[in-house]
């Protein structure tokens, strides 16, 4: 199976890989398709969970179907309201563990959020992505 990454993305790293019937998704970032990277958190938390969203609907998969979440914050305390509130609209049911990470940077010194996840392919197998089509 091919490693697939999500619209925009650059470069040979894998954006996930698949194991014993769960699908590890590697940090998902606020990138624009273009490559630029927007000045605001809520616009970056927004793609990057579109991101997210893209490689489960790539593997036939929603975010109901995720059972870890961990995001990375730099400003953490700036942030994680809105955070919260994107992750609301995108995660509805079937909440997954989340671990909150405050950090000091980013792969980009411009990026704000980073969100790694793992989905059980074997759970659901839906496609809870309304967050993806905007």
């Amino acid at each position: 199976m091919a490693d697939v990454g999500p619209p925009g993305a650059r470069g040979p790293a894998p954006f996930r890989r698949t194991a014993g019937g769960l699908v590890f998704i590697s940090g998902q970032v606020g990138i624009r398709p273009d490559g630029t990277v927007p000045d605001s958190v809520e616009e970056q938390i927004e793609l990057a969970f579109r991101r997210l969203g893209a490689v489960l609907v790539h593997e036939g998969l929603g975010f109901e179907d995720l059972v870890e979440l961990v995001s990375y914050h730099v400003r953490i305390d700036e942030q994680l309201g809105a955070f919260r509130e994107i992750k609301a609209r995108c995660i509805t049911r079937e909440f997954p563990a989340w671990t909150i990470l405050g950090v000091a940077s980013l792969a980009r010194p411009n990026l704000l959020v980073e969100i790694k996840a793992v989905a059980a392919a074997w759970v659901h197998g839906g496609r809870d992505a309304d967050c993806i089509a905007r």
